[in-house]
């Protein structure tokens, strides 16, 4: 089972397309659902944490979710929220 994170605080992620990284939104209240262990090594940060966000594979530091995100439990299938906000206002 994957560990199930709530974002308190709208932070950025990466999603690729075609190839290219693209930065987007991903608001307050977001459930994200690890794909790979938090603690895991670059306990510095700077390390990239795979999350699914409604079906969207999206890529954030480990420190923003140690730090903006609340554990919510684990499981197969985190309620779904809010579309994907692509743009950077």
């Amino acid at each position: 089972m994957s560990e199930v994170r709530r974002l308190r605080w709208e932070t950025v992620g990466i999603v690729s397309e075609g190839g290219r990284e693209m930065a987007i939104r991903i608001p307050d209240g977001a459930i994200l659902r690890l794909q790979e262990p938090l603690d895991a090594e670059g306990r510095d940060g700077t390390r990239r944490v795979t999350v699914d966000w409604n079906g969207t594979k999206v890529s954030l530091f480990a420190v923003d979710l140690r730090f903006r995100a609340e554990r919510v439990g684990s499981g197969s299938s985190p309620d779904r929220d809010r579309e994907p906000d692509n743009s950077l206002q």
